[in-house]
């Protein structure tokens, strides 16, 4: 009797963990597929580009088929979807990209592109600033190359050597200045003629730091230069054709910077 009600207590066990098991392969099978979680990504994804957050939409986009890859329908979807929000960002791209070569366009009418003996590579040069009609006085000359670095270039005009290393701007309270450049650098070139000195500093590859900006920012106070050596210095009001040159100088550098930024983001567009 014993073993019967052991038998049938076994049984009544075995039932109940088939039971059990069938009871979670149904809740299992009514969970949401692959099709409706591919679908559920694609919807946020919508949502995202119709609040203007383009990037973090393509990174859903492409998670439905990296995470959804047997979602056809989606994945298709989402294929499509895709290639609609780059061409879009191309368009806006390329609206952006004729914008810069249309300002581009119109700074370089005041500039001259030519390249000295000794320079690696072109430079636009201000029409109002060019060297050799510029050599009998003490400036600040604002160069830009076609990739849009802006160089710097100070000249000393003056009786006796001064052997400057670095330049400050300033007015009052207001003042920027240039890293130095050792005299022995490529970078500094004077000489002299019938006791009349001539010393050229070129600052770039970072040296000339804010002083352009500075002067483009405040063109309309009476900046003075000054030609700061170890020993000694010299100083004299910017003028004003020089103050115009280096601010029309530095909005060229951005323009040509940020058309070659484009052109770059343009180029990183994957529309296949």
């Amino acid at each position: 009797m014993d073993q019967l009600m052991q038998m049938m207590k076994k049984r009544d066990r075995d039932k109940a963990l088939w039971i059990g098991i069938l009871l979670l392969i149904v809740v299992l099978g009514c969970g949401p597929s692959q099709e409706e979680k591919a679908s559920a990504r694609l919807k946020v994804a919508r949502g995202l580009l119709q609040g203007g957050d383009t990037t973090t939409a393509l990174l859903q986009i492409d998670s439905v088929m990296l995470l959804h890859p047997k979602a056809a329908i989606s994945v298709n979807a989402a294929t499509n979807l895709r290639k609609e929000v780059l061409w879009s960002l191309f368009q806006r791209r390329q609206v952006s990209l004729d914008s810069a070569r249309a300002r581009i366009a119109r700074l370089e009418n005041r500039f001259l592109l030519t390249k000295g003996e000794f320079e690696r590579t072109p430079r636009y040069v201000h029409l109002q600033q060019l060297p050799e009609e510029n050599l009998s006085r003490s400036y600040l000359r604002a160069d830009v190359t076609p990739d849009g670095e802006l160089v710097l270039t100070s000249q000393y005009y003056g009786s006796g050597r001064l052997a400057h290393q670095r330049i400050r701007i300033y007015d009052e309270a207001l003042e920027a200045f240039t890293d130095s450049v050792a005299p022995g650098s490529a970078d500094v070139y004077h000489g002299s003629f019938l006791g009349t000195t001539w010393e050229r500093v070129t600052f770039r590859g970072g040296r000339e730091r804010e002083v352009a900006p500075f002067i483009a920012d405040h063109g309309d106070l009476r900046l003075k230069m000054a030609f700061l050596g170890r020993k000694s210095s010299y100083v004299v009001f910017l003028e004003d054709r020089d103050k115009k040159a280096i601010r029309e100088a530095v909005e060229l550098s951005q323009a040509l910077r940020n058309k070659k930024a484009i052109e770059e983001e343009i180029a990183r567009l994957n529309l296949q």
